[in-house]
């Protein structure tokens, strides 16, 4: 399964019905920060599987904060490998934690926290 999976989505209202196909799995950069807004868990666990076209891994996490998507942190914090990832304390990491924390979001910042732990730990 690759970028060419689709599935048809159905919406109606008061006027009209329409339909409209879009990918389960878009595997660009722009499909991966999509999947993290919407809260697409299986894209993200598919995509990290197959290390598929996943952009700054910092600049997913922020976006996962921002979201408030805990579930997508965690899952990338125990999925994505210590050598992907280039600056262990890097402006996106920091910025990610900042903005959980500014949100109330204390279990992301505490999960942020404890992906830099792991990560100088393990370089």
């Amino acid at each position: 399964m690759k970028g060419n999976s689709t599935q048809t989505i159905t919406r109606s209202n008061a006027n009209s019905s329409s339909s409209l196909t879009q990918p389960i799995f878009d595997n660009s950069s722009d499909g991966i920060l999509t999947s993290i807004r919407r809260g697409n868990i299986k894209h993200i666990e598919h995509a990290i599987a197959h290390r598929e076209h996943i952009p700054d891994h910092y600049f997913n996490i922020h976006v996962a904060a921002e979201c408030g998507e805990l579930s997508i942190l965690d899952l990338m914090i125990r999925k994505i490998p210590c050598k992907d990832i280039n600056a262990v304390n890097g402006e996106y990491g920091r910025n990610a934690e900042d903005e959980a924390l500014n949100r109330g979001l204390s279990n992301i910042a505490e999960l942020i926290a404890r992906f830099e732990k792991n990560l100088v730990s393990l370089v």
